[in-house]
């Protein structure tokens, strides 16, 4: 049900791009306590972005779940800024996020809501 998404100006080796996919999809996983069966990944390189007047590397991360609070989002941040910047050399302060809290009746899958 958590759905990820990674959206940054650098632009990546595909050899690479799906293991940052596992990566980034684990990490989720762990922090809001969900299996990773049900963890949703995009991750799109090489976009056109623009931040703070400038083209120099950035990322947008959005994340949609069931049960985000106060307190993990927080913490994702931190731990998403920080592998951003480990796995492809982004100044978190070039990073925006956005967490996305839905009740269980507007997220769906396999033929039905999780209400």
């Amino acid at each position: 049900m958590p759905h990820l998404r990674i959206e940054t100006s650098i632009a990546v080796d595909p050899s690479k791009i799906e293991s940052l996919l596992a990566e980034a999809g684990k990490l989720a996983a762990e922090e809001l306590g969900k299996s990773i069966d049900y963890v949703q990944v995009i991750f799109e390189d090489g976009k056109k972005m623009h931040f703070g007047g400038s083209s120099e590397p950035t990322a947008f991360v959005s994340l949609i779940s069931l049960g985000v609070d106060a307190e993990q989002s927080v913490t994702l941040s931190t731990l998403f800024c920080e592998w951003l910047h480990d796995k492809l050399d982004i100044n978190p302060a070039r990073v925006f996020l956005v967490f996305h809290e839905h009740p269980r009746s507007h997220f769906g899958w396999n033929k039905k809501t999780f209400a």
